[in-house]
């Protein structure tokens, strides 16, 4: 009887691979000298230089965004000032003519303007119009926040915008990422079942030739029994 050895089983490998878009490699996943798994991601040169001009866009504006120069603190000054002086300049254009009515009106009626009646509407219009001073002031006082807030406002919304483009570049990255080792996963994956598919048929052609040796034997032997008895 003849014996025959068995198949042996095939080494799994691990299958390199890459993600090429218009000739240049994105990504690619390879085993080093020592057997470890590395993936590389290469974005376009484009985009490399984006990203680094984001970055430092982000770096620069994120360690100054609450600072504000000289320069720009006097052009808000001097927005809030013009805006102070042209509500001034129209509360006088009203007032002034408002009380030279009131005098003349008094005058004209009671000859004279040296009376507590006079002097006590003088005041209230003296009142009101330390009133409206005040009101100016204060919102001088606010339109110097306002402008700051606004400023602020711009300074964020770029930064965001900055975040954003930058989030979009990592996130490619990502996607390379992720790619490549799917990639690199299904190749390896049907590589193995494509080698265990062939184990699997090796084995069975394999063994049928093995079972059919040992009937064989079994044949021969079953035949000289015979021939004795007979």
């Amino acid at each position: 009887m003849t014996s025959s050895s068995k198949p042996s089983y095939p080494t799994y490998q691990f299958v390199p691979t890459e993600v090429v878009s218009n000739g240049q490699t994105l990504a690619r996943q390879y085993k080093d000298n020592r057997g470890t798994v590395v993936t590389d991601i290469s974005l376009p040169e484009e985009s490399v230089e984006r990203k680094k001009k984001l970055q430092d866009l982000l770096n620069q504006y994120e360690t100054s965004v609450n600072i504000f120069s000289p320069e720009l603190t006097s052009q808000i000054e001097s927005i809030a000032s013009s805006r102070k002086n042209s509500a001034l300049r129209n509360f006088e254009e009203m007032y002034e003519p408002s009380v030279r009515k009131s005098r003349e009106d008094f005058y004209s009626r009671f000859g004279t303007l040296d009376s507590t009646a006079y002097l006590d509407r003088y005041n209230a219009l003296e009142k009101t119009k330390a009133q409206a001073y005040a009101d100016i002031a204060n919102d001088y006082a606010s339109n110097i926040e306002e402008l700051k807030n606004n400023e602020l406002a711009r300074r964020y919304n770029y930064l965001n915008y900055l975040q954003t483009g930058l989030n979009s570049l990592n996130n490619q990255n990502n996607s390379y990422l992720s790619a490549v080792s799917n990639l690199s996963s299904s190749y390896t994956n049907n590589y193995n079942n494509y080698l265990n598919s062939l184990y699997g048929a090796q084995t069975s052609s394999d063994n049928t030739n093995w079972f059919g040796t040992i009937a064989n034997g079994l044949g021969s032997l079953a035949g000289g029994i015979t021939s004795i008895f007979m």
